[in-house]
């Protein structure tokens, strides 16, 4: 994810700045949080919000659910995030979000837009990034591989990475927004985790965004076995049938 963030000296004195978990945790929460509103799934996401659950934290922190939780619980109590949550998803504010933002960092990224293009399509730079410039407007198409490792790290299935990278930079130059990329996919990791998913079951990483499953509606539980409940009830003339069949009545 692009962009930098002011952290003050000052924070040393935070009561919850010698809890490792606790400060790990709202530092993520600061580096992962959109830096404009958005919405997802219907749901208006402000400004310093992330989209997240706790299954999906506690993969990128490496921390138990447990300790995610009690980390949550201490930044609710002393008002420093507030937590909305949904039956798919929670969205976490972070208050006071602007005291951590460049106040022009906006207006370094429209005066960076704005620069004339030339007929270069593709620049790549030492630090791999490619930049694709659309002739006859200002937008800019930013590929970053960090941008797509820090995807995949949270995606919960790990296979076919060098597919996954192509369906990625493709959805980047398509529009879609890294913001929308992780929220989705911490969204997919809520609801298998929900569901009890087996891993057979979780699609391939390069399906997931070839599908635009970031913009689904993860609601749907998929079951290892199908039960009692999951069978189509048959009719009494289909139960004949099959007795006839079996006696030989045919």
């Amino acid at each position: 994810m692009a962009g930098w963030l002011k952290l003050h000296r000052t924070i040393e004195d935070w009561e919850w700045y010698t809890d490792a978990n606790v400060m790990r945790l709202f530092l993520h929460l600061l580096v992962k949080a959109n830096y404009k509103p958005s919405r997802f799934k219907g749901q208006e996401v402000p400004a310093g919000s992330v989209v997240a659950g706790r299954t999906a934290l506690s993969a990128q922190l490496g921390m138990s659910e447990q300790q995610v939780r009690t980390a949550l619980d201490k930044l609710l109590s002393t008002n420093e995030i507030t937590i909305n949550s949904t039956n798919k998803f929670s969205i976490i504010s972070i208050l006071c979000w602007e005291k951590y933002q460049d106040d022009n960092q906006q207006d370094s990224q429209q005066v960076t837009n704005k620069q004339p293009t030339d007929n270069q399509q593709v620049t790549t730079s030492k630090e791999g990034k490619k930049v694709k410039k659309e002739e006859g407007n200002n937008i800019t198409v930013i590929f970053q591989p960090d941008n797509f490792n820090d995807w995949y790290s949270q995606y919960p299935r790990k296979i076919g990475k060098k597919a996954a990278e192509k369906a990625f930079a493709k959805a980047i130059k398509d529009g879609v927004t890294i913001d929308q990329l992780n929220q989705g996919v911490e969204a997919y990791n809520q609801e298998i985790s929900d569901a009890g998913t087996s891993t057979k079951f979780i699609k391939h990483p390069s399906t997931w965004l070839n599908q635009g499953c970031y913009d689904d509606d993860h609601g749907q539980i998929i079951h290892d076995k199908p039960g009692r409940d999951d069978k189509k009830p048959r009719s009494i003339f289909e139960i004949g049938d099959e007795v006839a069949t079996r006696m030989g009545w045919e």
